[in-house]
């Protein structure tokens, strides 16, 4: 009988990258994710909701084509005035109906057609933050059920799915920062030292800005801003590598925190960004809180549905 032969080095690479990216794992991760993500929609389109007649109906201000369409295509028609109040609440109710686990898929596909079209109605001034929601609430869409099957050390079938909607969601944090820092290094980060102090006191201030501006030393800003730049940078390194991980959670969401406080409208970006970091938890840290929700939600439509016992 003749000895197995060791697999060279680019079967065991295979085996490593296929294993990576479509091991069964717990969905506990992604089910978190998804709820969070959706919070962080439905506290951006709140937000915005409140001037929607001004950039989501006929009565507002609307670039017109000869702007916008040399860089973009031409945009839908805005909503009529009296289109906006039920717009609103299908908007708000259907990422609800995700958080709250009730007929997610369908509440996934109008919650998706909804950033859509908030994407093509006002093109010019939805950018990045509502390309990600589109993105990855299709993503969610098109994430296929959880399965039962038997693992390697528990005696009960488990919930399992493929681990690609996972790692395709990380990459793109990384990448997002990874690039930024490129960017930052190719632009003027690496020649002025003011450029975050100038951001802050310009575009983006708001009121505690100014106050930051005002009393903060100026070489903080100089720290801030090569903080933001290594992390950034070097963001896979930290979040790739385990025993880094947890230093990686505190210097993205402390800067995080920090971009929420001192510019304006950037809260919803950094709410947006934060929820990426559920997914480099351990199936173990999570799905405690995962089992504890799905419990709360399986009682509350028991509660609801059930009914009441026949008096004698």
């Amino acid at each position: 009988m003749t000895e197995p032969t060791a697999k060279s080095m680019p079967a065991r690479a295979l085996d490593w990258t296929l294993n990576m990216w479509f091991a069964p794992i717990s969905p506990a991760r992604l089910r978190i994710f998804e709820k969070a993500f959706t919070l962080t929609f439905i506290y951006y389109v709140a937000n915005w909701g409140l001037y929607a007649r001004e950039w989501l109906t006929t009565d507002g201000f609307h670039f017109s084509t000869d702007l916008t369409n040399y860089a973009y295509p031409d945009p839908v028609p805005p909503l009529p005035p009296e289109w906006l109040i039920p717009f609103m609440i299908v908007l708000i109710g259907a990422p609800t109906l995700i958080v709250l686990g009730v007929f997610r898929r369908p509440a996934l596909f109008v919650t998706f057609c909804c950033a859509v079209y908030i994407q093509l109605v006002e093109i010019a001034a939805a950018f990045t933050l509502n390309k990600l929601f589109i993105v990855f609430f299709l993503l969610l869409l098109l994430v296929p059920d959880p399965e039962k099957i038997k693992v390697e050390g528990h005696d009960e079938p488990q919930w399992r799915q493929s681990a690609w909607p996972v790692r395709i969601i990380q990459s793109t944090l990384l990448i997002q920062y990874c690039t930024a820092g490129i960017c930052k290094m190719n632009g003027d980060w690496l020649k002025e030292a003011d450029i975050l102090y100038g951001h802050t006191a310009g575009l983006y201030r708001n009121w505690l800005a100014t106050l930051a501006v005002l009393h903060l030393p100026h070489w903080t800003w100089i720290a801030q801003s090569v903080f933001a730049l290594c992390f950034e940078f070097f963001a896979p390194v930290f979040f790739l590598v385990r025993k880094l991980r947890p230093l990686a959670f505190l210097m993205g969401i402390g800067m995080h925190i920090v971009i929420a406080a001192l510019m304006k409208d950037l809260i919803f970006f950094s709410a947006q960004m934060i929820t990426f970091y559920i997914l480099f938890l351990k199936d173990s840290q999570v799905e405690p809180l995962d089992n504890w929700i799905e419990g709360k939600r399986q009682a509350a439509i028991d509660k609801i549905f059930k009914k009441s016992p026949q008096t004698p």
